[in-house]
């Protein structure tokens, strides 16, 4: 294996939980995508892995060896691009890849190591005599990717590689990611991707506070959402005309943002004032107090509904349903009749993404 993990735990000083109680083996030539919002503990997962962190509890194997007391042999067999690019300034892109290709203890002229074709792949050839200091960031990012790469390590580690990529870049790292993989490479990414992370990775795991919710391949986790349709409603004007004395000015679905449990939140001032069936309380009922939305919950097709309020502007409304595009004439005439005015409609497959909310409550991302 390229990683064995048995009840890994890390946890911060002061007593923050990183990671508790992980269970995790990946094999090479494995791809395994990390998903979880901010806090979730992918980076400090990532670092582990990477023996920046020694663990608190448990144990863990890197490559066959245990990395309880890494040494320098070990950590040239392991690639690691952190959420935050590290570069010698003053140096050129092309100058700082041999570099980093030196300290893995690899020779930088060896041609198999094919540095001209990563340079090549992440766009960066016209650039590579040019200073660090002088690229923008997503040249950086690229750069990061490319030293990661380079001396083709046994295991790859990649925090939020994609952050500040166009789109070129990302199609290049994906390309990249198979072929290192199809050569034997373990890689285990920390991305919130929900469109490129199932194309990329034979499994997905689902971490949320420093546990690990899902470990399945993603067209597993994808089966859970089969035949469900996704309808979101951008309100006109002044949104919802919630009545006086209900108590159904919401305040932030969910609590999001704050890791709360689905539980907790339910009890939080910051609970929503409008749900039903998924977000912060999947498969419960509607909380009180939610005004002319509370005919949602009877309407035929809605299997389950959420408010979404916003600082500025009205808010939207998702529903769910199984009818397709069936619900949308009895939905769009209950906002109407209600006078809950409507200025966008979207409609699209659910992804991992809800998929995350579903079991935990917790936005895994901001959505446009």
């Amino acid at each position: 294996m390229a990683v064995r993990a048995r009840g890994l735990g890390f946890r911060y000083p002061g007593g923050r939980v990183g990671v508790e109680s992980l269970e995790l083996e990946v094999a090479p030539g494995e791809v395994v995508a990390l998903l979880g919002p901010n806090g979730s503990g992918k980076s400090t997962l990532l670092r582990l892995l990477a023996t920046d962190l020694r663990p608190s509890s448990g144990t863990l194997e890197l490559l066959g060896v245990p990395a309880e007391r890494p040494g320098p042999t070990l950590r040239r067999r392991i690639g690691y691009a952190p959420d935050d690019p590290v570069h010698v300034p003053p140096l050129t892109g092309g100058e700082n890849l041999r570099l980093f290709t030196r300290l893995a203890d690899e020779d930088p002229e060896d041609p198999s190591l094919g540095l001209a074709d990563l340079l090549q792949a992440f766009d960066l050839s016209d650039v590579a005599g040019t200073p660090v200091s002088q690229y923008s960031f997503g040249m950086r990012r690229k750069l990061l990717l490319a030293e990661a790469l380079a001396p083709r390590p046994e295991l790859l580690l990649l925090d939020e590689p994609t952050v500040g990529m166009d789109p070129r870049g990302i199609d290049a790292l994906g390309t990249l990611l198979g072929e290192r993989a199809r050569t034997g490479t373990a890689v285990i990414l920390a991305t919130n991707e929900i469109r490129e992370a199932p194309l990329w990775a034979h499994r997905i795991l689902f971490l949320h506070r420093g546990r690990v919710l899902a470990d399945a391949p993603p067209e597993t986790l994808l089966a859970r959402l089969k035949g469900r349709t996704l309808v979101r409603v951008t309100l006109e004007g002044d949104g919802v005309p919630w009545e006086e004395g209900t108590g159904a000015t919401p305040g932030r679905a969910g609590g999001e943002g704050r890791g709360l449990d689905p539980r907790e939140a339910a009890n939080s001032p910051e609970a929503p004032a409008a749900t039903k069936g998924f977000g912060p309380l999947p498969g419960v009922g509607p909380l009180p107090g939610v005004g002319p939305l509370a005919g949602l919950d009877a309407l035929q097709g809605v299997e389950a509904w959420r408010f979404h309020p916003e600082a500025k502007g009205p808010g939207r409304i998702e529903v769910e349903t199984r009818m397709g595009g069936r619900v949308l004439p009895p939905l769009l005439q209950y906002l109407l009749d209600a006078g809950i005015g409507v200025r966008e409609l979207q409609v699209r497959e659910p992804d991992l993404g809800d998929l995350f909310r579903e079991l935990t409550g917790v936005e895994l991302e901001d959505r446009p």
